[in-house]
């Protein structure tokens, strides 16, 4: 029995032990389910039946509209149009306002909180020196600078064994030949610590130089290297032909986001040696880029250097603040700039504007390679068939790559279209995939790439391009360089045939140069579009200096307010000749303080509440510990006439200098035209025109001296002395003067009344106001008179208005 009973209660204790593991093992959904429906239901409510939710809407961009009636979704809100409207035109106006003066906190230049609430600020409660303020001098303490220079060089004395045997070992590590004088002095220069410039032909081997001293300081400190570089595709350049030794990135406005960051952070962990920059990047970027976590910088490079005397003055202002951020921001004392073209008046404006000593670490001088041989062709009526007639001579059909040189874009896609038309079926010609291209800045970015690296590899031929395709090509197999018009300068000239034998074998340049001055007319009109009329500049300066209404109100304020009160009196005290309450004074607020017996703190919140009672009326800024009132348009009248006659005598003054300079160019050139088929006279002509660019232009300070005294019979002489305006016909007088007053009499009432609109349009110079996209559409007038010289159109013009205002009176 008891064996039974064990036997019962074992059965009974399995039975519920499967029991309960099948209440276990219940389905996860049904137990899901349960809950939910016990948390929806409620004890004393009827079950509520399940609403599915709506699936959200992938695209946002779309909305049901109510027609009935009129409303707007504006971010993802339901507005009324008319409302919408007010509201952004009340958001307008006070962000005007609030733009009239900046509010800022001055101490680091962030727009969410003020000086009062900036940690950087020290106490003012301190004591002013008053013999340093009430000058109004500009307050450059807040200027962030980076000590980032190197003290000294790896040597100190430049006759020192070492430096040769270093100098040596490691140009070897670099280039197979032998070093040259110019280089070794160079790099000599940069190891020692001394900035140097570097004067040597295009092919010479001027980048070694600062990749061996780059190379140097590497070894010995770890530090970097930056070049200064005018154009993207030279940095891309330079970046693929480093050596093994040498890694480096470059920073550009065509990189991405992550491109960038990328570059940067090559440079702070110690991947690369030599960063590339564009002037811009440099002086702009000083707060994009962190330079504070850079390592240390041995020495800055600028490549093409000639561009601080040619590319400054109005095409690429910031090579002129080169200096400021290389010496003043990064704290870099040495500077290493190379060129191929500078004249003696180039050179000292370079060691000028870099701090280079002119007498003793200046190297080299430009010189014309001797492979190269320079030719001026006479044109025939038809130009282009010149340029095919030239292709087709033998030694330009044994050229593996031609480059030709155009001014305008125009010409270019012509002339290209007119090669490939011309000799579509010539053998030596195609044997390339497509053996002429064009090559502007019209074109994308994407096609100038795919032009310019079928170049490089040899898929494509001939190149017709516009000087954009000039300082970013190093290709070794150039045979020929053809300028199918006049070159700008010789700088730009000995530039763009630089790009020809530098595989030292016999390389030609030629220059087709036609009779008629179109080249020249071309040319100069260039020039001309760089001018502005004495109307606009006074129109400019009047905006700049505009007349200002407050000088009541502010005597007004200071006679009613105590403090300002006294400020007069401090500044009446120091300064009485000077001193006018309708100019920016400013003042210490501890000498008001002293004078009133009152804190500073008292006076300083005592301004700020003047600062936002009438920020309409003045503009109040805080600044070195000082008080500033800005009242413009104090000059009268004739201070403004004074000032607008000598801006815009400087203006025409160097614009008669570059006239002069072109004219000249124009001059020799047409001395070193030949005419016949004579080798030995082309080959004579090629001599003296090299031995007059070497000795004469480049190498001579009198060159200087007779484009002066060229200068000087332009201003005697006037624009009609050219030869195209001596041989001029009546009738051809009598053409023009109709082609000018049938313009006036169509154009004068849209604002076009003065002689420089006028000669502008009919010459082609376009403007923002009167661009070539639209003007470019009235053929009868567009470019109608571009054979015409300039100066003469302009009094043509100005006799023609006259006739124009005279029979409407």
């Amino acid at each position: 029995l008891s064996l039974l009973s064990k036997r019962n209660d074992n059965d009974q204790q399995s039975i519920s032990n499967e029991k309960q593991s099948e209440k276990n093992e219940q389905p996860k959904k049904v137990i899901k389910k349960l809950n939910d429906v016990s948390n929806q239901l409620s004890v004393n409510e009827p079950r509520a039946k399940k609403v599915a939710k709506k699936k959200p809407n992938i695209n946002n961009n779309f909305h049901r509209l109510q027609m009935r009636k009129k409303r707007f979704y504006m971010n993802q809100k339901q507005s009324r149009f008319r409302n919408s409207k007010r509201n952004k035109y009340k958001q307008y106006r006070a962000n005007k306002i609030n733009a009239k003066f900046d509010n800022k906190c001055y101490k680091c230049g962030s727009s969410d909180h003020i000086e009062e609430e900036c940690v950087n600020i020290p106490s003012l409660a301190v004591q002013f020196d008053e013999d340093s303020t009430g000058d109004g001098a500009h307050d450059t303490s807040f200027d962030e600078s980076f000590d980032l220079g190197l003290q000294k060089g790896l040597y100190d004395d430049p006759n020192d064994h070492e430096v040769n045997d270093t100098l040596d070992k490691n140009f070897l590590a670099f280039c197979s030949k032998s070093i040259r004088s110019e280089q070794r002095e160079t790099i000599r220069r940069l190891i020692c610590g001394r900035s140097c410039l570097l004067i040597a032909p295009t092919g010479f081997g001027k980048s070694i130089c600062y990749q061996v001293a780059a190379y140097c300081y590497w070894q010995r400190f770890h530090s970097i290297t930056i070049v200064i570089s005018p154009l993207i595709s030279l940095m891309q350049d330079q970046i693929r032909n480093l050596p093994e030794q040498l890694r480096g990135v470059c920073i550009n406005s065509n990189q991405s986001e992550r491109e960038k960051a990328n570059a940067i952070a090559d440079i702070i962990e110690y991947r690369a040696q030599i960063l590339f920059l564009s002037p811009e990047c440099l002086v702009n970027g000083l707060h994009s880029i962190p330079f504070k976590s850079f390592p240390k910088i041995a020495f800055v490079c600028i490549d093409e250097a000639h561009c601080i005397a040619t590319w400054s003055t109005n095409f690429r202002p910031s090579f002129l603040q080169l200096y400021e951020s290389i010496r003043t921001k990064l704290n870099v004392r040495i500077v290493l700039a190379l060129t191929a073209t500078a004249t003696q008046e180039m050179i000292e404006n370079i060691c000028e504007n870099l701090d280079i000593d002119r007498k003793n670490d200046v190297v080299g001088h430009t010189e014309i390679p001797e492979n190269l041989s320079l030719t001026v062709i006479k044109s025939s009526s038809n130009k282009m068939l010149t340029v095919v007639n030239l292709l087709k001579q033998k030694t330009l059909v044994n050229s593996k790559s031609i480059i030709i040189y155009c001014t305008r874009r125009n010409d270019c896609e012509q002339l290209a279209s007119y090669i490939r038309t011309s000799l579509q079926f010539e053998k030596d010609f195609r044997q390339t995939e497509s053996f002429a291209e064009c090559y502007h800045a019209g074109l994308s970015s994407q096609q100038r790439r795919d032009i310019q690296r079928r170049f490089l590899n040899d898929q494509l031929r001939i190149v017709v391009a516009t000087i954009a395709f000039g300082m970013g090509i190093n290709k070794k197999n150039v045979g020929a360089v053809i300028h199918y018009d006049m070159p700008k300068s010789f700088e730009n000239y000995v530039q763009e045939i630089g790009r020809a034998g530098r595989n030292m074998l016999p390389a030609f340049c030629h220059i087709i140069l036609d009779d008629d001055y179109c080249d020249l007319y071309t040319l100069q009109n260039f020039i001309y579009a760089n001018g502005v009329d004495r109307e606009n500049i006074s129109k400019f300066l009047h905006l700049v200096y505009e007349k200002c209404h407050c000088r009541h109100y502010i005597s007004k304020l200071i006679a009613n307010d105590d403090i300002l009160r006294h400020a007069d009196i401090i500044l009446q005290r120091r300064r009485p000749a000077l001193w006018n309450r309708n100019s920016n004074f400013t003042f210490s607020i501890a000498d008001v303080a002293r004078l009133m017996n009152k804190d500073v703190w008292y006076i300083r919140n005592h301004l700020k509440k003047i600062q936002r009672k009438h920020r309409r009326q003045l503009g109040i800024r805080f600044s070195d510990y000082s008080f500033h009132f800005d009242a413009p348009g104090i000059f009268s009248g004739k201070q403004l006439d004074r000032i607008i006659d000598c801006v815009y005598d400087r203006m025409m003054k160097f614009e008669r200098q570059e006239l002069a300079k072109l004219r000249f160019t124009y001059q020799k050139f047409s001395e070193f035209r030949s005419n016949g088929k004579d080798n030995e006279k082309f080959s004579e002509k090629s001599d003296g025109l090299k031995a007059f660019l070497n000795n004469v232009y480049f190498g001579s300070r009198s060159i200087t001296e007779e484009i002066e005294h060229s200068l000087s019979e332009l201003d005697g002489k006037s624009n009609n002395a050219l030869p195209s305006m001596l041989a001029m016909r009546k009738d051809d007088y009598a053409a023009i003067c109709y082609k000018i007053t049938e313009f006036i009499q169509q154009y004068y009432d849209q604002g076009l009344d003065s002689e420089r609109k006028i000669a502008r349009i009919l010459a082609g110079i376009s403007s923002p106001k009167y661009s070539a996209d639209i003007w470019g559409r009235v053929r009868q007038f567009w470019r109608s008179l571009v054979h015409v010289d300039f100066e003469f159109l302009l009094k043509l013009s100005q006799k023609c208005l006259a006739d124009h205002r005279s029979n409407e009176n």
